[in-house]
């Protein structure tokens, strides 16, 4: 009997101090150093700040600092002729929420003459545009260039409700003939593409 009211008075505490652990947290405000996704602000000189990245700044290098090495970097053509180089990670966990996230570099004229001539192998992808895969001379030469953007691809669709409840209200919403809507948040740097037949989209620039 002696042991059962011992052990009876521990689960007691138990729950006691986890309820009020609970009750105190609860409502506390996010610290200002956690990297999550509806923390990016827009710093004094105007460039978009998110896990600890600066839009602009921050380097390739810094990038794979921050989210690791298993990606995989191509260079893509437009069919409006224009390029575009990313790294793409397919499977990360940024604070717990799993997705897609792609890291869009800077590259000046040279620097794109340069990839195109070291390319290992292009295919044409269904909507149109080219992919090329870079050798490694030219992947290796990446390390330093700037980022122009960042988009997280979140696994389990986002409701409405849920974006309101995280970011905020957006200063604009607009949308296109698809449906397809398009919140801004300026002093976030942050656009999101909401689609409720596909993937919602976290874009982060320097708008």
């Amino acid at each position: 009997m002696k042991e059962g009211r011992i052990l009876g008075l521990v689960i007691f505490l138990t729950f006691f101090i986890l309820s009020v652990f609970y009750l105190s947290t609860r409502n506390n405000p996010i610290p200002d150093d956690q990297t999550l996704p509806w923390q990016s602000k827009v710093n004094a000189s105007g460039q978009t700040e998110i896990y600890n990245l600066v839009i602009g700044s921050s380097s390739f290098q810094d990038a794979i600092r921050t989210f690791g090495k298993d990606l995989e970097v191509s260079l893509f053509k437009n069919q409006d002729e224009s390029f575009q180089l990313e790294a793409f990670y397919n499977n990360l966990e940024i604070a717990q929420i799993r997705g897609q996230l792609i890291v869009e570099l800077l590259m000046s004229e040279n620097q794109l003459s340069f990839l195109q001539n070291n390319i290992k192998s292009s295919e044409k992808l269904p909507t149109g545009n080219e992919k090329f895969e870079l050798n490694l001379f030219a992947k290796s030469s990446l390390r330093n260039l700037m980022i122009k953007k960042i988009v997280f691809i979140p696994k389990t669709d986002i409701a409405p409700s849920t974006i309101i409840d995280r970011f905020g209200k957006a200063d604009k919403i607009s949308s296109d003939a698809q449906g397809v809507e398009y919140w801004i948040y300026q002093e976030k740097g942050l656009r999101i593409i909401y689609n409720a037949n596909g993937k919602e989209m976290m874009e982060y620039s320097n708008l």
